[in-house]
């Protein structure tokens, strides 16, 4: 209590120069595991990347950096069918390609390609038509944002930009002017139009909201839990942290524009629960995500479309999803999987979350009830932190040694996500590899056997592995010495000191096999 520490100090003061001195606190075993507030309010910790995983931003350079990717793509495609009109034929992986859209395997939303040669070839091209005419659509209303502060709708009405307040440092509040509309490309999905220095118009930008974003944050908020107006007691449902490559500013203002009623993480919390992490120094960790918050790592989920940017010991706790990229449509998923509510990648996720956070805290509750059962069982650490190595047990091989459990225990264990969520994405992987056979099996007998239709399905394969790059579509905020913008693209590029992406995600080798054998 206050005296006894007091006393302790006054103590401890008297000797201090007599030489070092340690002072130990007796707690009853787990309790500060017991007593922390995540636990006891069943919040789940969240921590989101934003670029390509719940938005893209883009300014005017950045869109016209992503046309000119755009036409680049289209005339090497023309020169591989010239080449394979000629003979001189090139594979598709022969070709410099733009680097967005490499998918994590079996991550949400990703999906295997059933077509092959001329036909691809086809599709692709439709898809960069498709993405050259958003992209020109888009980028008229961006230049009308920047000249007006207005824009005109798809139905010819005339929307005003608002002024939304923006705490920018503790104390320190900005106005900006912002503009948010439906998506007319992807239902569910939202168009932004924000100004990160309302002073220079310069740093005006476009955000497109991923669809299924606002069902998603509706549950984490705990939106759906208010009665008559009135908000229960227990609200959110997650503490939300993001941790990203991104510029600070821009990270800060792109969650502002995701979370405005501030129901995920307040304003004057902001410049603490939004991490920038250097882009090729560093790799993400939990430790920075959430260090300073006193968090147990074990409890935390990431919602990411990148692996191999992370530190190893977080992936277990990746909720993997494909890349949201609505001009690069020929290189990814790109809009395919893109829905709202339960339809969507996001959707999907969110259903992947309920069901991470009610098998976490079911562990927790059988976990709790056994210690207030037993308060005085002797202390004993969960079953898998220490291995044979720990115990330096020379009876055994090194590599036994390194990897099996030291011991075995009846007690109940407290709640990891890097044992709940795993699990949770290969059942995911190997229900979308059993659909994907289906579909192409129902369709072969369809279409008759010796068909080219049947030959064409019969080649399904899961999607190849590959590190998911992100490149001149993320459109983060660096201002440059003439005070414009540029995007993400310019220094979000892959550092070569980052590996390659390898089983990154959750159970990537279970998921793999999964596919193949059902494609197969």
């Amino acid at each position: 209590d206050a005296d006894d520490a007091d006393d302790a100090d006054d103590a401890f003061t008297e000797r201090k120069n007599n030489g070092f001195h340690f002072l130990a606190f007796e707690t009853r075993a787990m309790a500060p595991f017991h007593h922390a507030p995540i636990l006891a309010q069943k919040q789940l910790p969240m921590i989101f990347d934003l670029d390509e995983t719940l938005l893209q931003a883009f300014t005017l350079s950045s869109l016209d950096r992503r046309a000119e990717a755009i036409r680049r793509a289209h005339s090497e495609a023309v020169s591989e069918s010239a080449e394979r009109a000629s003979g001189d034929e090139k594979t598709r992986a022969d070709l410099p390609t733009d680097a967005a859209g490499k998918t994590v395997a079996g991550a949400l939303g990703s999906f295997a390609s059933s077509r092959g040669g001329a036909d691809a070839a086809r599709v692709a091209r439709q898809r960069r038509e498709e993405d050259m005419a958003r992209l020109k659509h888009d980028r008229a209303m961006l230049a009308q944002y920047v000249a007006e502060n207005c824009v005109i709708d798809n139905r010819g009405r005339k929307i005003a930009a608002a002024a939304e307040s923006a705490t920018t440092a503790p104390g320190e509040v900005t106005f900006r002017p912002v503009i948010r509309l439906p998506s007319p490309h992807c239902r569910g999905g939202q168009m932004i139009f924000t100004r990160i220095d309302p002073a220079n118009k310069g740093t005006s930008m476009l955000v497109h909201v991923r669809p299924g974003w606002e069902e998603m944050y509706g549950y984490l908020a705990g939106l759906d839990r208010r009665a008559d107006g009135e908000r229960k007691t227990q609200n959110a449902r997650c503490a939300a942290f993001v941790c990203t490559m991104s510029e600070s500013q821009y990270a800060q203002e792109m969650w502002r524009l995701l979370d405005p009623r501030g129901a995920l993480i307040a304003p004057k919390d902001l410049a603490h629960r939004v991490v920038s992490v250097k882009q090729g120094a560093e790799l993400k960790t939990l430790e920075k995500a959430v260090g300073s918050w006193g968090i147990a790592k074990e409890l935390c989920v990431v919602l990411d479309d990148r692996t191999a940017v992370w530190e190893p010991r977080a992936r277990p706790h990746i909720l993997a999803v494909a890349p949201f990229m609505p001009y690069a449509t020929d290189t990814g998923p790109g809009l395919r999987g893109e829905a709202p509510g339960e339809a969507g990648v996001l959707g999907a996720a969110r259903r992947m979350l309920e069901k991470t956070r009610m098998d976490l805290f079911m562990t927790y509750e059988r976990f709790a009830k056994f210690h207030a059962k037993f308060p005085n069982a002797p202390f004993e650490p969960p079953a898998g932190s220490l291995t044979r190595r720990d115990a330096d047990n020379s009876a055994v091989s090194e590599s036994v040694r390194d990897t099996e459990p030291f011991f075995k225990t009846s007690r109940p264990q407290p709640p990891d996500v890097s044992e709940t969520l795993p699990p949770l994405m290969n059942a995911h992987a190997k229900e979308a590899a059993r659909a994907v056979a289906q579909m192409g099996g129902a369709a072969r007998s369809a279409a008759g056997a010796g068909s080219r239709l049947n030959a064409m399905l019969g080649g399904i394969a899961a999607p190849r592995v590959a590190g998911a790059v992100k490149t001149l579509a993320s459109a983060s905020f660096v201002k440059n010495a003439g005070g414009e913008i540029r995007g993400a693209g310019e220094h979000e590029k892959r550092d070569p000191g980052i590996p390659p992406e390898s089983g990154a995600g959750a159970g990537d080798d279970a998921r793999e096999k999964a596919a193949a054998a059902a494609a197969a």
